[in-house]
């Protein structure tokens, strides 16, 4: 026994996620150097839930979303399955960070979770969705007709994923007509210059 504990804190301390280990009764019963890292909390600092729930969310209508969510999960937990949560963690330096917490039951009775650190990929994540916000409404209120294909490898069988108004009044279709009967059928009735066409374009691709 005294071998495999020392095995598995040897394993959990190179581990490069947070590692607490949480007693039924909401002891913690041993964090990681990852833990330690993330948060700078220590045994010390949180010695069992309460504590954890009030450093680390100290608004009190933030803490209270978060114990409801945590009891709510215990109550439907299945033994040895994952409930992953996002929440916003205030560390021991007064920073904020958003953490990724997957929390399993082990048949012990004992709830293992892990922590990662997913700050900068949600950051990045509201950048980008920005940004395809910004580009949306460029292209809604173009003067051009634009049109986006999002499977131009299956050409000539092309589908459009985005068609602005201008495009609508120019060809008279919308996103949805044009989809369903296909850009070439469409555009091109007569099968002479349907076929025309799509040679003149595998040219240009």
């Amino acid at each position: 026994l005294r071998a495999e504990k020392a095995r598995f804190q040897a394993l959990a301390e190179h581990l490069p996620l947070g590692l607490v280990s949480i007693s039924g009764e909401g002891r913690f019963l041993y964090v990681n150097r990852k833990f330690r890292e993330l948060f700078d909390y220590d045994l010390l600092d949180v010695p069992d839930g309460r504590h954890w729930f009030r450093k680390a969310y100290p608004d009190p209508e933030y803490r209270r979303h978060v114990i409801s969510c945590w009891i709510g999960d215990l109550e439907k937990e299945n033994l040895g399955e994952q409930r992953p949560r996002e929440f916003n963690v205030t560390c021991k330096d007064g920073s904020r960070k958003t953490v990724l917490f997957r929390p399993v039951q082990l048949s012990s009775g004992e709830h293992l979770m892990t922590c990662a650190d997913v700050t900068e990929q949600k950051r990045a994540e509201r950048a980008l969705e920005e940004h395809v916000s910004m580009m949306e409404a460029i292209l809604e209120k173009a003067a051009d007709g634009i049109c986006v294909c999002h499977n131009i490898d299956e050409f000539p069988y092309v589908r459009f994923s985005h068609w602005n108004p201008r495009m609508s009044a120019i060809t008279g279709y919308t996103l949805e007509e044009i989809n369903q009967s296909g850009w070439y059928q469409t555009m091109y009735p007569d099968p002479g210059l349907r076929q025309a066409a799509i040679e003149r374009m595998s040219r240009m691709r």
